[in-house]
């Protein structure tokens, strides 16, 4: 009896955080494209959606967001374009300001001794504080080598563009890099390729063997021009096959790169290839190069949640991310019940104000009427009634007018949750008044983006978060306030 009632219990649990597809998002100085992928009852995968934006010049440099409120329509207008509804990504970023290596270590070093390791290793090697960074690392396998890949960036890009996204909706399951995305979805080979990857200010280059990337240099077009550009290639390819091992071929994303640069070293640069099953896409064929980040993104986003142990430029890592994205996806279930509810209630409101308006105008019509009519003694008290009848319905009217609807704003708040917070309560009083949630963050950095969207938001002022339990670091309760910068806002017009 026991065990079915905990396998009951189970099975709702699963019924109201039931995982959603993930789409893969790529984000670049020209361009935003997405792509997703879906299963069939066959356990084959398909190409569900595909959508590409292209982004003013200006809006994102050096990897950064330079213009948020254009990003924000782009993103929104390449969703419409998408004809599905996605609300979580993996996002793949420029690799403009991140840190990639590939660290070696003795067979004997693994599980904990390995994450020491790796631990000792990253302060020594960072060319940045380590505080001031989100990293992730995955093993590599295969070769019998003992081999971890490391990715860091500072955490100011990574807050950017989680508070960039947050209006739109979307919710970041992980970020990742664009030679990391590219990697996934090349066809494998055991043997070093490097890969070129060209773009209106830089060149990234990049080594990938059996589907890991190996190596990773970028080349701007400021301090390198392009017409230098062979000559700074043939540097890199000679350093690292003097470093490491010799070179198998050169691919480039896009054909006419492909097509300038010719050959180096022996080495003829061709056009990049694809797997299954963007390959047998059309709209993809044509242009392999061009999908390649976000069918990369796409292909990770289709993998079940908790087997995504790969590097995520995150706050949170993308296993701890997968519990919390459930319970967020619980939270949000409720959210949205409690709101049906309330517009179910408002409905009914609003039909019996309705009525009362009809049947107010219908006073009124008869009381126009018999007012213009001899008042016979015996209609006296009927007047008195209905002039009663006509007050009570003007103050039911002021009584609507004077109520505050909280439904649209709560919606507002909802949407703002970041990844890492999970929301308790909600205290609200009057419109005038600060607005109060409670709930518990996973570090203090989620505390810190959370302030940050609220700061930036149209809607809300006066943004504050008291600092509480400064013993902990994880698992932190906090409380953060706010108010309407327009109270009279949620009051019917």
């Amino acid at each position: 009896m026991k065990d079915n009632v905990i396998m009951s219990k189970m099975d709702w649990v699963k019924f109201f955080t039931r995982e959603e597809l993930v789409a893969g998002l790529e984000i670049s100085s020209d361009y935003l494209r997405l792509a997703l992928l879906s299963q069939g009852k066959d356990k084959k995968s398909s190409v569900t959606a595909l959508a590409e934006e292209p982004l003013k010049e200006g809006v994102l440099s050096d990897g950064l967001i330079k213009n948020k409120e254009e990003f924000v329509m782009a993103v929104k207008r390449l969703l419409v374009k998408s004809k599905t509804k996605i609300r979580y990504v993996i996002v793949s970023i420029p690799e403009n300001n991140v840190f990639s290596k590939v660290f070696a270590f003795p067979k004997s070093i693994r599980d904990e001794k390995l994450k020491e390791t790796m631990e000792l290793s990253i302060g020594f090697q960072l060319p940045i504080k380590l505080g001031d960074v989100y990293l992730d690392w995955e093993k590599i396998e295969g070769e019998g080598k003992n081999e971890v890949l490391l990715g860091a960036i500072p955490k100011s890009v990574i807050n950017e563009y989680v508070a960039a996204l947050t209006p739109t909706s979307l919710k970041i399951v992980a970020v990742e890099f664009h030679l990391l995305s590219i990697a996934r979805v090349m066809p494998k080979n055991d043997k070093p390729v490097m890969v070129l990857l060209d773009k209106p200010e830089r060149m990234t280059v990049g080594v990938i063997k059996n589907n890991i990337l190996r190596f990773i240099h970028t080349i701007s077009y400021e301090t390198v021009p392009k017409g230098k550009l062979n000559a700074e290639l043939k540097r890199i390819i000679n350093f690292y096959e003097g470093e490491y091992e010799e070179l198998y071929k050169i691919v480039a994303l896009k054909k006419e790169t492909a097509e300038t640069i010719g050959k180096i070293n022996d080495l003829q640069v061709e056009a990049i290839d694809i797997v299954s099953p963007f390959a047998e896409q059309n709209e993809i064929k044509a242009n392999a190069g061009k999908w390649l980040v976000a069918a990369g993104a796409a292909v990770r986003g289709a993998l079940p949640r908790k087997e995504d142990t790969l590097i995520s430029l995150m706050p949170v890592g993308t296993e701890e991310a997968y519990e919390y994205q459930k319970a967020i996806t619980f939270s949000n279930l409720i959210a949205d019940m409690t709101t049906v509810a309330s517009v179910i209630f408002l409905a009914v409101f609003l039909v019996a104000w309705f009525m009362m308006l009809s049947i107010q105008q219908s006073l009124s019509n008869q009381y126009a009427l018999f007012s213009s009519l001899p008042i016979p003694t015996e209609t006296a008290e009927l007047e008195i009634r209905a002039r009663h009848l006509k007050y009570l319905v003007s103050k039911t009217d002021e009584i609507v007018k004077s109520t505050p609807m909280w439904s649209s704003t709560i919606t507002e708040i909802r949407a703002m949750t970041v990844p890492g917070i999970i929301l308790s309560n909600l205290v609200v009083n009057l419109p005038e008044t600060p607005i109060t949630l409670q709930g518990t963050a996973k570090d203090r950095d989620a505390i810190n983006l959370l302030k940050r969207t609220f700061e930036v938001s149209s809607s809300f002022a006066g943004v504050n978060v008291p600092l509480t339990s400064l013993e902990k670091k994880i698992e932190i309760p906090f409380s953060i306030s706010f108010q309407l910068k327009d109270s009279q806002s949620v009051y019917l017009k």
